[in-house]
């Protein structure tokens, strides 16, 4: 009896060794096969190779609401700052808050006194039906070989892990936001009543133009050329006030059309992440609102942090007519300083992975091609990140992968820390920020800065 199991134990090792044989076998085939080309067996042999990832990411979606600040020295809770000198009592933050179970808001509130002027109820469980269809969109396309990359990664996948990204406040007190890493944009009124949802993904910045237009970085599906090479091609997407589509660009065809693809993309290695190649990766996309010396209005400045790029993009021509690589390092958010001058958040990693040196802001001036940095040797992120100059010649950062937020004066003094208390244990954890909107108070009425 006791040979009999040690043989049954021996045969079934010896079947599950041959399965998984056969099963890495059928995959690197059917991996090596163009994805249109697939049969449906390469396309069952793939799906039951990626099993095992998409349960792993399905259980271990980041909770990324929250962080510990009980070792972060000198920072408050935002609207306890009334003891800081110099700080001026008409900045308002738009952020949001996730308030447990199905429930989260967006508050404008004041960095100093923490007085609330506005807030807005978020409908996160429509999100997350709208996320789980997206992510099932995702998956059926990757199965059916439609596109090459299985774009899950950082979907949110239960409420709690939302993020409500990049708000924006109108005048009449209704409300522009993205959500999580890949998801929709949405507007509310002022009384949180959903008014429209765009058809089209959107990630990181949102910005408005002087027409009102709003432009976003999105993901350009169907492209042949990052479909056959397996990459993942971002795209600028444009919308009307009303939410309609306005336009749609792909950067892999923008960037082939201005000689620029082999030169710059396709020329570098990229970094692989977990769901493949991402040679652009834009994170913002900011329209230039009235004409500069270097620019004109309608103009878009974008960000690549995988190649360290800013350039100048033309939408009326379709033509880029300007670039530059470093000396930032994996950047984000352009901010325009005056009609030659831009700043920009340096995150200065070399390779887009290993700090270099201390993060900062770097200012380049057109007129004279050189670029100057100001707060050095101050912080340091890897990941995202925001800078809003004030009108009183303060600087507020958002160290979004810290979780607090810095107010520096002209000098480049810290005048203050704080973060954003997280509803469970306002003393111990701050709210994850996400790209948090910085507005100035005057006579009643909130400019966005």
């Amino acid at each position: 009896m006791k040979i009999d199991r040690i043989i049954k134990i021996v045969r079934t090792l010896l079947l599950l060794f041959f399965y998984s044989w056969a099963l890495i076998w059928f995959s690197i085939n059917a991996y090596k096969k163009e994805p249109r080309k697939r049969n449906k067996g390469d396309k069952l042999a793939i799906q039951m190779n990626e099993t095992p990832h998409i349960i792993k990411e399905w259980l271990f979606s980041p909770e990324i609401q929250s962080a510990s600040i009980k070792n972060t020295e000198g920072v408050s809770q935002i609207g306890k700052l009334s003891d800081v000198n110099g700080l001026s009592d008409s900045l308002y933050m738009l952020h949001y808050n996730y308030l447990g179970e199905s429930n989260g808001k967006v508050f404008l509130q004041n960095i100093k006194t923490g007085d609330v002027a506005y807030n807005w109820d978020i409908p996160l469980q429509e999100i997350m039906n709208d996320l789980d269809t997206i992510k099932k969109d995702l998956q059926e396309k990757y199965i059916q070989g439609q596109v090459p990359l299985l774009l899950l990664y950082k979907i949110a996948n239960n409420i709690s892990a939302i993020s409500i990204n990049s708000p924006i406040m109108f005048k009449d007190s209704s409300l522009l936001f993205n959500c999580s890493y890949m998801g929709y944009i949405y507007k509310l009124d002022k009384n949180s009543k959903l008014l429209w949802k765009s058809q089209k993904l959107s990630h990181h910045s949102l910005e408005l133009d002087s027409e009102g237009n709003i432009w976003s970085c999105s993901l350009q599906l169907t492209n042949k050329v990052a479909n056959a090479h397996g990459f993942k091609d971002d795209a600028i997407l444009c919308l009307y006030p009303n939410g309609q589509e306005r336009s749609f660009v792909s950067l892999t065809q923008t960037f082939e059309k201005n000689n620029l693809f082999k030169k710059l993309i396709g020329s570098t290695s990229s970094p692989v992440t977990p769901f493949g190649p991402d040679p652009f990766h834009l994170n913002d996309v900011l329209p230039v609102n009235s004409d500069g010396r270097f620019w004109k209005n309608g103009d878009l400045l974008f960000s690549l942090r995988n190649k360290s790029l800013l350039g100048l993009y033309r939408p009326v021509n379709d033509s880029i007519i300007w670039y530059q690589q470093g000396p930032w390092y994996a950047q984000h958010d352009i901010d325009i300083i005056n009609d030659s001058v831009i700043s920009v958040f340096n995150n200065n990693l070399l390779f887009a992975e290993h700090q270099y040196d201390s993060s900062n802001i770097a200012y380049y001036n057109f007129s004279n091609g050189q670029t100057s940095f100001f707060a050095e040797n101050l912080f340091s992120t890897h990941n995202q990140g925001r800078q809003t100059n004030t009108d009183n010649k303060d600087l507020v950062i958002e160290l979004t992968e810290r979780n607090f937020y810095y107010v520096l004066d002209s000098t480049g003094k810290v005048k203050c820390k704080f973060y954003v208390p997280y509803y469970s244990d306002s003393s111990k954890y701050a709210m994850a920020p996400h790209w948090s909107r910085i507005y100035f108070k005057k006579d009643n009425q909130f400019k966005q800065l």
